[in-house]
């Protein structure tokens, strides 16, 4: 039996590398810094999605925005794969 080739072989390492990646990126949370940044951190946080927590708060409430899962009184986290879905969405809109 012949042994695939190098470029075979680099290929097939790139598709696991990829799908390992694409994994980790579409699990796990967010907290709301992430999503709406902070400019107040050290080093700042960029926004994924640049509005005021009241703003996006009020999307939650209007059903706009995906709901947190809340850990406590005191700790709300989104899901990866909720706000990248959001993301997706309102970039889709925005090109109609």
């Amino acid at each position: 039996m012949k042994k695939p080739s190098w470029e075979n072989r680099a290929r097939d390492e790139m598709k696991r590398v990829d799908a390992r990646s694409e994994q980790s990126v579409s699990k796990g949370f967010y907290r709301l810094p992430q999503i709406i940044g902070d400019r107040k951190a050290n080093p700042p946080i960029e926004p994924l999605l640049p509005i005021s927590r009241s703003a996006f708060y009020a999307g939650i409430k209007k059903h706009i925005y995906p709901a947190p899962i809340r850990l406590s009184a005191r700790v709300s986290l989104w899901r990866v794969e909720d706000i990248t879905r959001l993301l997706e969405d309102l970039g889709n809109n925005k090109s109609n």
